[in-house]
C-alpha cells in the first residue's frame, strides 16, 4: 500500500511537473517511485482519480507492452529523462499519459534499447486534468499550412491546416507542412520527414529538411537531431537530417551546436557543420539552396486561396443560373447597400427580396478579399423572407465559429416556430441540432448530429449543409460534405420558412411575452444557400469543393 509520506511525495513532484519545475533530479526521483516502489492498484486508482492521470510505467500497467529490443538511435542525451504527454480518446474524458524511459545514449554503437510503442487516438486536445479542476492542454504549436501532404500510416498526429497540435510525432512520406509553436518560432519541413513536437521551445527530428525562423522571443529554440543538438540564438537555420548525418546551415545570426557530451561549436552567418553518427564535424561555408522558406509558404498560401476563391466566384455564378436556388447571399462589397445585402440567385430575387443586416459587422471571409458578416452580439442577425411553401429543401452555409456558449447557437430560424417551419442550431455540446415544428396535436421532429464542432475547430471556415426531403421522408445533416445525421421524417404538412434569419432567433410577436431565449450565434458566416429541392450527397460534396454545376 501507498503510504502518506510516499503519496505526499507524488502529490508533490506531480505538481512540479504541471507547473513546468520538474527537472531532472525530480524525474529521477518520480521514476523511482514507480520502479521501486510497491503500489497497488487502489492506490494508483486513487491517486488516477485525484489527477486524471494514469502512470503507465513498465510492470504498473498491463496496458503497455514493450516492443522487440533493438539498435535503433534513441533521442536523447545521456542523463536526459523524457516526460512525454500523450493523448487518448475517451467517451468521457481525455487522460494525458506519461511515459518516463530509462536513461538513453545517442552513439554509433548503441545498447539494446528498449522503446514503448503506443498508438494516439485525434481528439480534442483541451482536457480537464489539473487537480483544481482548470483546463489544461498539451498542444504545444499550430499546424498554419500543409501543401501535397502525404501522411505515413504511422503518424500520431492527424491535421489540416489551422488545427492545434499537441506534443507527438508527426510522421508524413511526401509534401510541405508549416509549423507556428506558441513561443513564436516557426519551422517549415519538407517530407519525408519524422519529427516529434516536445514543447513550444523544443523539437526532436529523426528524418526531413528543416527551416527555421526564430524571433527574438524564441530565441533559444532548439532542434535537436541523432547526432546533435541545435539551439538557436537568432534568427533562422537549415538543417536537413538524413540517416547518417545532419547539416546546418545559418542564414542569418547564429546557433550553438554540441555533439553528444563534446563541446560547444558557434555558427555564424553563412557558416555551415555536418556532423556524422560518430560525432566528426566537418564546418563548410555557403550553400543552402533549394530548402522551402516560411516567404515561399506564404506566397504560395496567397496563390492557392486566390485559386479557391476564384473557384468558388465561378461556382456562385453557375449557382446563381440553378432554378431550384432561391437565396443566394454572398456578403460581397458588390452586392451590398448599406445594410442591405442582395439576392444573387436570378429565380428567386423578384419574389425573395434583400437581406437586412440587425448589428452584424463586416469580416474577412473564407479567402483575401472574400466578405462575410460578423455576429458576436446578442442584438445582431440577418433577416430576409422565403414566402411560399415546398416539400424539400436544403440549406448550405460557409460559416467559421468562434464559440458555442449558449445552449442554441441560432443558424437558420424562422420567427416563433410555427407548423412546417424549420430551426437549425449548433448545440453547446458541439452537436449540429434541425427541428421542425408539426403542429399543435403532434410532436414536432428533432435530429441531433454527432458531435460536429470541437474548440479545436473555433475559427476555422467549415461548411454546413442540411436538407429537410418531405418527398422520400428524411433529413440529413452535413459537415463539409460528409453525412454526420440521418434520420426518417414523418412531417404530413408543407415546409414554411417565412420570416427567416441568419445568426439568431425572435420569438413570434403575437406571442406577447416580455422576456425570450437568448440564441445568438458567435461567428462569420461568408455564404448562404437556399434550394427549392433536395440536394443528393454527391451534389453537397460537389458544393462544397466548389465544383457544383445545375444538373450534373
Amino acid at each position: 500500500m501507498v503510504d502518506q509520506q510516499i503519496e505526499s511525495k507524488l502529490d508533490v513532484l506531480i505538481q512540479k511537473f504541471y507547473e513546468g519545475q520538474l527537472g531532472n533530479e525530480d524525474a529521477e526521483a518520480l521514476l523511482e517511485l514507480l520502479q521501486d516502489y510497491e503500489i497497488d492498484n487502489a492506490a494508483i486508482n486513487a491517486i488516477q482519480d485525484q489527477y486524471k492521470v494514469h502512470y503507465l510505467f513498465g510492470r504498473l500497467s498491463p496496458e503497455i507492452q514493450q516492443a522487440p529490443q533493438t539498435k535503433e538511435k534513441t533521442i536523447r542525451n545521456l542523463g536526459h529523462y523524457r516526460l512525454k504527454p500523450i493523448i487518448f480518446g475517451t467517451s468521457v474524458c481525455i487522460l494525458l499519459i506519461f511515459v518516463f524511459t530509462a536513461f538513453f545514449r545517442r552513439e554509433r554503437d548503441l545498447p539494446n534499447v528498449v522503446e514503448i510503442q503506443l498508438n494516439i487516438a485525434k481528439a480534442d486536445p483541451i482536457v480537464e486534468s489539473m487537480p483544481n479542476g482548470e483546463k489544461a492542454t498539451s498542444v504545444v504549436a499550430l499546424l498554419q499550412t500543409t501543401s501535397h501532404v502525404v501522411w505515413s500510416k504511422d503518424n500520431q498526429i492527424e491535421a489540416a491546416a489551422g488545427d492545434l497540435l499537441p506534443a507527438g510525432w508527426i510522421k508524413f512520406d511526401e509534401g510541405i507542412v508549416s509549423i507556428q509553436f506558441f513561443s513564436g518560432a516557426c519551422i517549415v519541413v519538407e517530407g519525408p520527414a519524422k519529427l516529434e513536437l516536445i514543447s513550444p521551445m523544443k523539437v526532436y527530428c529523426t528524418q526531413g529538411r528543416i527551416t527555421a525562423e526564430v524571433p527574438k522571443q524564441a530565441i533559444g529554440f532548439r532542434i535537436d537531431v541523432p547526432q546533435m543538438d541545435v539551439v538557436d540564438l537568432g534568427t533562422s537555420f537549415n538543417i536537413e537530417v538524413s540517416e547518417n548525418k545532419s547539416v546546418v546551415h545559418v542564414i542569418e545570426g547564429e546557433v550553438e551546436i554540441q555533439r553528444f557530451s563534446k563541446e560547444k561549436t558557434a555558427l555564424k552567418k553563412g557558416e555551415n557543420a555536418e556532423v556524422d553518427d560518430y560525432g566528426n564535424l566537418e564546418r563548410t561555408i555557403g550553400g543552402n539552396a533549394g530548402y522551402v522558406t516560411w516567404s515561399d509558404i506564404e506566397a504560395t498560401r496567397k496563390v492557392e486561396d486566390q485559386k479557391k476563391y476564384l473557384q468558388w466566384k465561378e461556382q456562385g455564378m453557375r449557382l446563381d443560373r440553378d432554378p431550384a436556388l432561391l437565396v443566394r447571399f454572398d456578403f460581397e462589397k458588390e452586392n451590398l447597400s448599406g445594410y442591405s445585402v442582395f439576392n444573387t440567385a436570378e429565380m428567386g430575387k423578384d419574389q425573395i427580396h434583400d437581406g437586412l443586416m440587425i448589428g452584424c459587422e463586416l469580416s474577412k471571409g473564407m479567402w483575401d478579399g472574400k466578405g462575410a458578416i460578423q455576429f458576436k452580439r446578442m442584438a445582431d442577425r440577418f433577416r430576409f423572407d422565403i414566402p411560399g411553401e415546398f416539400s424539400a429543401v436544403t440549406f448550405a452555409s460557409w460559416i467559421r465559429v468562434d464559440s458555442v456558449e449558449r445552449l442554441y447557437n441560432s443558424l437558420f430560424t424562422t420567427d416563433g416556430f410555427s407548423p412546417g417551419e424549420i430551426h437549425w442550431h449548433l448545440l453547446s455540446n458541439g452537436k449540429i441540432e434541425l427541428g421542425v415544428n408539426y403542429d399543435h396535436e403532434k410532436p414536432g421532429f428533432q435530429l441531433w448530429s454527432e458531435t460536429a464542432i470541437t474548440s479545436e475547430m473555433f475559427g476555422k471556415w467549415i461548411h454546413l449543409a442540411a436538407v429537410v426531403d418531405n418527398i422520400n421522408r428524411e433529413v440529413l445533416l452535413y459537415l463539409n460534405g460528409v453525412v454526420i445525421g440521418h434520420a426518417k421524417l414523418t412531417m404530413d404538412m408543407p415546409i414554411r420558412l417565412k420570416n427567416g434569419q441568419l445568426g439568431n432567433w425572435t420569438v413570434d410577436p403575437a406571442w406577447d411575452v416580455p422576456v425570450h431565449p437568448i440564441r445568438f450565434f458567435c461567428g462569420v458566416i461568408g455564404e448562404f444557400l437556399f434550394f427549392s429541392r433536395a440536394l443528393s450527397s454527391d451534389e453537397i460534396i460537389r458544393l462544397y469543393h466548389g465544383t457544383y454545376h445545375p444538373n450534373n
